[in-house]
């Protein structure tokens, strides 16, 4: 069954609207934050939630997934659909003041919150119909409703334990587990809830039962307990007394279950007789789900999904693994053609500004800390052990040109591609004027701390940042060096950038960014951030900048200023790591690298293009545009993945724009005037598709 991927504007998109502010993933998709728990809803659907608002679902038994914001700041924690349709999510909140409690009656598409009269975080829900469900979390909080989330009762019991898991048979038999194996049944829909001794003081996290008398918990220690007789006595099925806790656990049927934990896959296949553990280090997963056709889901963190067609014999990766790469550096040398680096060796390319191809970790998996790009061909690295690489076809393969000292390299700067410079630790900085073959050592007087960043407007004026409140000015290439002491106190400045001889800003560790317009002799400081360090800064011109950050607050992430530095606001994007690298490709549009593997895009999506392919329309006969001519809506297939959709006038002008990752996308074309138009198709593998659209009303 195709994937039906709903559009992100429900109603017609005006071109007015293109200018609004939205922010995506590009890398990994669907998104490369941590799920906490999956469930198949049946007709291969399946449904995940996690980190600061995440949903994500999809109609193939988990092929591929659209990614959909819940609009809260709250890392959702459990999932139930009672149906296509409706569902309920819960989460914990992080002190910041959101709901916890969310219902959507779309699939997923729009959530709203539900007032449960609970004011403490939520960690399991459980629905039995459209209108009876339950939610439970933190001190002893239990709440039930009977109308579909309009009204709760209150039903809480043992004020200091937090509940992690709810299951009910039915409507009124089910079972609560939570912290120091505190055990819970009801047999009249939570009226009253009896204490059921487990034999553990682990902490419950899950509970599954195939009927009114066979059921198992997972928990903390790596435990696993089963009970035969509805919960009255439970007896210890694994238990390693090691660190990994068991956080989900699923029977397909009475002897065939599986449970998860980081980083193991546990199986049965004689109810919990023997257990069989698997090693899935590099998907950590934390939630599992299986259909009645032993088709399953897991789901982990860093945006990990494995799927299983075979009731969990074999396990295939959607997504995985090199998510757990750092990424500290992205650049681009236009609108298109970008470029990040991070460790394990990790460089991945764009040629469209939309998808990001791995193209191969280099030998030896070493950090790469910076990179830097003249043209569309030729570039440079810069990271661990003295370690400089060049490239001259973007990246496709790389030679070394290393200085002759092996220090951590932080930054590498290019003007053209001969004259560039490298720097890192214990004031290491290095210049070439021939493409890396011979460098020549440079001096920063009176230091001996670590270089973070270089900048360079021209072959003689350049800048440095560094440790110890230090920036430094160059006006002959290098050849010698000046201090610049009129500055507020910056700690270690992280980024520096200058987009003439006189105007200029540096980031700080410390959550500052100062700025000057006389070429560095006087400086002033912007309003202290609330994110530590700024570890990402760039301007597109004087007036228009971004800078991101660390975690110490996660409403916090990316500011942009339109006043030079002046002033910033915050964007409040829902992104739950570091922010490492930022770069402007408009004044209005941004893309940001970060930990654990993740790319985004923030700003104005009128600003990127489709495609940076050749213009040459090609033809594909595995796409099919229907109707057409069309009046309400658009649907649009192809053979391989959709990223994006543009639809243009006959002037080139967009009209209407959305972006997707699966094999069929419905757009609602009611708002085009009759006539004609251009349709391209932009698909994962950067091939670019167009054909002609008739409109008729």
């Amino acid at each position: 069954m195709k994937l039906l991927c709903l559009s992100f504007f429900l109603a017609f998109i005006y071109i007015p609207l293109l200018s609004q502010n939205t922010w995506e993933w590009q890398s990994p998709l669907p998104t490369g934050h941590h799920y906490s728990d999956v469930q198949f809803i049946g007709n291969n659907n399946a449904v995940a939630v996690g980190l600061k608002g995440t949903f994500i679902r999809s109609q193939n038994n988990g092929t591929t997934w659209s990614y959909h914001y819940v609009q809260t700041l709250a890392d959702l924690e459990g999932v139930f659909f009672v149906n296509q349709d409706t569902g309920f999510a819960v989460g914990q909140t992080n002190n910041y003041p959101v709901s916890r409690t969310f219902k959507t009656m779309d699939g997923g598409v729009t959530w709203d919150t539900v007032s449960t009269g609970c004011n403490e975080d939520l960690y399991a829900v459980y629905f039995v119909n459209n209108d009876t469900g339950w939610v439970a979390g933190n001190n002893g909080n239990i709440f039930c409703t009977h109308d579909g989330g309009s009204s709760w009762i209150n039903q809480s019991v043992a004020s200091t334990v937090r509940w992690n898991a709810i299951y009910m048979i039915d409507a009124d038999t089910g079972f609560i587990g939570g912290e120091n194996g505190a055990l819970r049944k009801t047999t009249d829909g939570g009226a009253s809830w009896v204490s059921v001794f487990s034999g553990t003081t682990n902490t419950i996290y899950d509970v599954f039962f195939t009927s009114y008398y066979k059921g198992w918990f997972s928990g903390s220690g790596e435990i696993i307990k089963n009970t035969n007789d509805g919960g009255v006595t439970w007896i210890q099925q694994y238990n390693t007394s090691s660190s990994p806790d068991i956080t989900s656990i699923h029977f397909i049927d009475s002897v065939n279950g599986f449970a998860v934990s980081q980083p193991y896959i546990y199986r049965t296949n004689n109810g919990g007789a023997t257990w069989q553990d698997d090693n899935n280090f590099f998907h950590q997963p934390t939630a599992v789900d299986f259909d009645d056709n032993g088709r399953g889901i897991m789901v982990g963190i860093f945006g990990s999904i494995q799927t299983s067609s075979d009731s969990g014999f074999t396990w295939s990766s959607i997504t995985g693994r090199s998510n757990f790469y750092n990424f500290n550096s992205v650049t681009f040398t236009d609108k298109t053609h970008g470029w990040c680096v991070g460790d394990g060796g990790k460089i991945l390319r764009t040629t469209n500004g939309i998808n990001w191809n791995d193209i191969g970790s280099t030998a030896g998996g070493a950090e790469y800390f910076d990179v830097s790009f003249v043209n569309n061909q030729t570039g440079y690295l810069a990271g661990e052990l003295g370690i400089v690489k060049k490239t001259t076809n973007g990246g496709t393969t790389w030679s070394n040109v290393n200085i002759p000292l092996s220090t951590t390299l932080y930054s590498v700067f290019f003007i053209n591609g001969s004259t560039g410079w490298v720097g890192g630790l214990n004031s290491t900085i290095y210049k070439t004027t021939n493409g890396g073959t011979s460098w020549i050592a440079q001096t920063l007087p009176s230091f001996t701390f670590n270089v973070d960043d270089i900048f360079f407007l021209n072959a003689d004026t350049g800048f440095v940042a560094g440790w110890q409140d230090r920036i430094y000015k160059t006006v002959n290439g290098g050849t010698t060096w000046i201090e610049l002491t009129n500055h507020p106190s910056i700690s270690s400045g992280m980024e520096i950038q200058f987009i003439s001889a006189d105007t200029g800003w540096v980031s700080s560790d410390f959550g500052r960014i100062i700025r000057t317009y006389d070429g560095g002799q006087t400086w002033s400081a912007a309003t202290q951030f609330c994110f530590s360090p700024i570890y990402a800064m760039h301007f597109f011109d004087a007036m228009n900048g971004y800078a991101g950050g660390g975690n110490i607050n996660w409403d916090c992430k990316l500011y942009k200023t339109n006043d030079g530095g002046i002033s910033w606001q915050n964007t409040h994007i829902p992104f739950a790591f570091a922010l490492r690298s930022l770069y402007m490709t408009d004044t209005n549009s941004v893309y940001l690298c970060g930990d654990w593997g993740n790319i985004l895009h923030y700003g104005d999506s009128a600003a990127q293009v489709v495609s940076g392919v050749s213009e040459n329309y090609s033809k594909n006969p595995g796409l099919k545009i229907y109707p057409n001519p069309a009046s309400a809506q658009l649907g649009v297939s192809n053979n391989e993945i959709i990223t994006a959709v543009e639809i243009t006038d006959l002037q080139g002008r967009r009209v209407l724009f959305s972006r997707c990752y699966s094999t069929e996308i419905i757009l609602n074309c009611g708002g085009l005037t009759s006539g004609l138009f251009l349709v391209s198709v932009l698909t994962k593998s950067s091939k670019k598709y167009t054909e002609k659209l008739v409109i008729g009303h």
